[in-house]
């Protein structure tokens, strides 16, 4: 579920020197030390369309769930989801030695979506991440070789998690969980141009813990329990830590390793 779609023209390069590159606004996502290269105020926006082809096959003769009945298993089962991950970017210079950027990102996301007939939505119907987060950052260049960044994250996380529960007769329950929170992280990062052409970028982006809550909702259960029984659900959502280390290395105006 992480997604580092946040700049083109890293995605391009597969990420590879994403860290020291620093050569458009949508790089302070990957390095804050990195804005101090900026000349003028900058701003970027765009975002990446990913179409998850995502799949079930039952292997071999496995049961799932002992109640009958039950639909049967099936290879091939798509439960791939079609997604959109935005992303904006601004790079403030204040003077020669101090910068300020905002980033407005989706460092987490995406779904899978079984919402076929068969044995698969007894296991997982939705199955959907998505965040959002709010990221100012300043950088200080020390001289002309070091520069240092730091930021602060808010990050909004919500989780949906649903299936179908079997009570053992031909009723079925449809189980939703739809969960929601905040949490709070920072990011950190280092610039050192070696030399004229070459320049090493490290940065670290702390764990963001995303303390959930929401309605966990039975529907579509039998008539002796209550349609529409609720209860209310918590989620600790523990998002990873990030360190990158990058090399950026100009060759001449057309090439450059990374």
């Amino acid at each position: 579920f992480q997604l580092w779609e946040e700049n083109a023209g890293t995605l391009g390069n597969n990420h590879a020197g994403a860290a020291a590159e620093a050569n458009s606004a949508g790089d302070e996502f990957y390095n804050p030390a990195g804005i101090v290269r900026a000349k003028h105020v900058e701003f970027s926006a765009g975002g990446s369309l990913i179409m998850a082809n995502v799949q079930f096959n039952k292997g071999g003769n496995i049961t799932l769930f002992t109640y009958e009945p039950l639909p049967t298993l099936v290879d091939n089962e798509q439960g791939g989801t079609t997604n959109v991950v935005p992303n904006l970017h601004l790079i403030v210079p204040i003077n020669r030695q101090w910068f300020a950027s905002l980033g407005l990102t989706t460092p987490f996301g995406l779904a899978t979506d079984f919402t076929g007939t068969h044995t698969t939505k007894y296991a997982a119907t939705k199955t959907q991440i998505l965040s959002f987060n709010i990221n100012p950052s300043v950088a200080y260049a020390l001289n002309q070789r070091w520069s240092f960044g730091a930021g602060f994250d808010a990050m909004y996380g919500s989780a949906e998690y649903d299936n179908w529960i079997p009570d053992g007769t031909t009723d079925n329950w449809d189980f939703q969980n739809s969960l929601n929170g905040w949490g709070y992280g920072y990011n950190l990062g280092v610039l050192y141009q070696l030399s004229a052409v070459t320049r090493i970028g490290l940065s670290y982006r702390s764990q963001v813990t995303i303390a959930a809550k929401g309605p966990s909702t039975l529907t579509d259960v039998p008539t002796q329990t209550p349609e529409g029984s609720s209860m209310q659900a918590t989620a600790q959502l523990p998002l990873p830590a990030t360190t990158m280390l990058s090399v950026y290395h100009t060759v001449n105006p057309h090439w450059a390793l990374m």
